[in-house]
């Protein structure tokens, strides 16, 4: 399976977004954002993108 890639930068500037997780993922997402210096929502966001590019909607009805 493909890897999601996150270049670290310290130049990240700061956001202000809400975005209600479990306690697990926060704590994954927050070790993300420590190792790479981007901000929460930039690796949230990123994973969303990806995971988004890599998902498939199954016994959908066609309308």
């Amino acid at each position: 399976m493909d890897k999601l890639i996150i270049t670290a930068d310290k130049e990240e500037k700061n956001t202000s977004t809400l975005i209600r997780v479990s306690n697990k993922a926060n704590a994954l997402v927050d070790d993300l954002a420590k190792r790479s210096g981007r901000s929460k929502a930039y690796i949230l966001g990123k994973m969303i993108e990806f995971a988004y590019e890599h998902s498939e909607v199954t016994g959908e009805e066609e309308q």
